[in-house]
Order: C-alpha cells, then structure tokens, then sequence
C-alpha cells in the first residue's frame, strides 16, 4: 500500500468492523458520517483525543437520556442552520474529490446523465407519479434516481476494463509474502 494512503486504509477498516459488530449485535452499523468528514476537512482537527472524547460524551448522553431529549427538542431554526452548515460542507468535500481526481469520458457521461435524470423527478413529478407503484421506491427522490442511473452506467462502461494476473506459487520463499507483494501490485 502507498504510504500516503494508509489513513485511508485504517479509516476504512475500522468502518468495515463498526458495520461488522453492529451488523452481528443486530443494531445500525456504524459509518464515518459525510458531516463529520466534512467538519474534520473544514478544521483541520483529527486527532484521537478528540475521537475519544466525542465517544466519552456519546456513552454519558447513551446514560443520560434527558440530556439527548436536549438534542432531540432542539428548536427548528438551529435544526436548520445545522443542516445548511452540513449540507454546504458535504458540498464542498464532494467537489473537491470529484476535482482531484481527472474526469474522464466515461465519468463525464456517468456524471452526466445521473444529475439529469436525477434533476428531471423535481421538474417532471406527474409523470414519476404515473409510473407503477412499484418504481416510486426508485423513482421518488433526487439520490435515488441518481444511484438508478449511475449504478448501471458504471457497470456498463467497466466491461472491457478488466485486469487479469497470475500468481505462481513455489518453494522458493514464505507463500504469504509472494501473495501480499502479488495483491500490492495487482492493486496498482
């Protein structure tokens, strides 16, 4: 793995066993929130002192269930200047890593069509409506006409993209180190 990457790697590894965890005690998994990215982007701060103490205050808050009513009774307004501060932050987070990254044909086209037929359920809401019942679960909102659009396309356009390598085992060394340098450069 790339050095620059391995916060990356620990980052996704340790959502991988939230989800894990949560998913065998039959409770929601737990993810690394758009908004808390998009807050640790904006300040800078991603130090595990603070993790911890933000779990510390989790685990008090769990215990104390009239101090989470606090949070839950919030008055509307705070609600919604929350949701627009958030909202603007998940914005720019998303454009900085669309904009990092060089966007080919095939993503442009990706892109494309998904924000248009995603943009075409606010503008055209009789004819979504009109549709079976059964496609109002994939029709009814602007992210789930994207992903219905996106989704396919991308699998689309991956068709004649695949990579294809071999791995010969020997005796001549320890078959985990063959295997690992193997997947490092087979992930390049």
């Amino acid at each position: 793995m790339p050095r620059g990457d391995a916060p990356m790697y620990a980052t996704s590894r340790a959502d991988g066993l939230g989800c894990l965890v949560g998913g065998l005690l039959g409770v929601p998994g737990l993810s690394a929130a758009p908004t808390l990215v998009s807050v640790e982007m904006t300040t800078g701060a991603t130090s595990r002192v603070i993790a911890w103490s933000i779990a510390v205050w989790f685990i008090l808050l769990s215990c104390l269930p009239k101090f989470s009513g606090l949070i839950v009774n919030m008055p509307r307004p705070v609600m919604a200047a929350a949701l627009f501060f958030n909202g603007a932050l998940m914005l720019v987070a998303g454009i900085q890593i669309v904009a990092s990254r060089p966007i080919t044909l095939r993503a442009s086209i990706i892109i494309g069509l998904s924000l248009l037929a995603a943009l075409t359920v606010p503008i055209f809401p009789d004819f979504y409506r009109s549709l079976p019942a059964w496609t109002h679960q994939f029709t009814g909102s602007i992210i789930s006409m994207a992903v219905v659009v996106a989704v396919p396309l991308n699998a689309v356009f991956l068709l004649g993209m695949w990579h294809y390598s071999y791995l010969r085992l020997g005796t001549s060394s320890e078959p985990a180190t063959v295997v690992r340098r193997f997947l490092r450069e087979a992930c390049q």
